[in-house]
């Protein structure tokens, strides 16, 4: 995670946006100006993605709304719910669990349970890909 931090802060110095950092538990980012110096030469989305753009943000996001919204229902044992899901499932999954840890600690000691955790986590999900439709 180390070095992804490292791409990322580096990623950041070269882009002429304002990135603006959400507090967490997690390590800071270390964020510089934008370097006043010559663009490296790399591919667009190479450092961060895994390749070029395939279609609009908008596209993208109602596809990726579908997907979430055809997770199957969790259930316990969550290893075995889990095991059972298709590798594009659990990776909807994974692109939610930062949300999950922020929920959680949101909502301090308050969520135990696994179950409403995913589930929350998934309605929080929805609700925010509903803000750009």
């Amino acid at each position: 995670m180390i070095s992804y931090k490292d791409r990322l802060e580096n990623a950041i110095a070269d882009m002429e946006a304002r990135v603006i950092q959400v507090e967490g538990r997690g390590v800071p980012l270390i964020i510089h100006q934008p370097r006043l110096r010559p663009r490296r030469h790399y591919q667009m989305g190479y450092i961060l993605s895994q390749g070029a753009i395939e279609t609009d943000w908008r596209t993208f996001l109602r596809r990726f709304k579908r997907g979430i919204e055809g997770l199957p229902r969790v259930e316990l044992p969550l290893a075995s719910y889990w095991d059972n899901l298709t590798a594009d499932q659990r990776e909807l999954w994974l692109t939610q669990f930062p949300a999950a840890v922020g929920l959680k600690e949101q909502a301090g000691l308050g969520i135990q349970d696994p179950l409403v955790l995913m589930n929350l986590t998934r309605q929080w999900t929805l609700a925010a890909l509903e803000r750009y439709e």
